[in-house]
């Protein structure tokens, strides 16, 4: 994931990205359709899942992750 912003900006961005999921669960269970809930629902939980699992990591694995490392400069 090579993400030219900092963590924090692919934070909001991508919580912004979820709520296409929620919002898809709202219109299926508006229109009664819990098996179109259901996965809508079951996207937005694995979705939600990669960012609480990049809120927990380490900080240097995470910006190597996210293409964010800075370089070392030679002391």
């Amino acid at each position: 994931m090579l993400w030219p912003g900092g963590y924090r900006r692919w934070l909001v961005r991508s919580l912004r990205e979820s709520t296409p999921f929620a919002r898809e669960a709202a219109v299926a269970l508006r229109h009664r359709r819990p098996a179109d809930a259901r996965l809508a629902l079951t996207f937005l939980r694995g979705w939600l899942a990669g960012i609480w699992r990049l809120l927990r990591a380490d900080r240097d694995w995470r910006a190597a992750l996210l293409g964010s490392a800075r370089p070392v400069r030679p002391g």
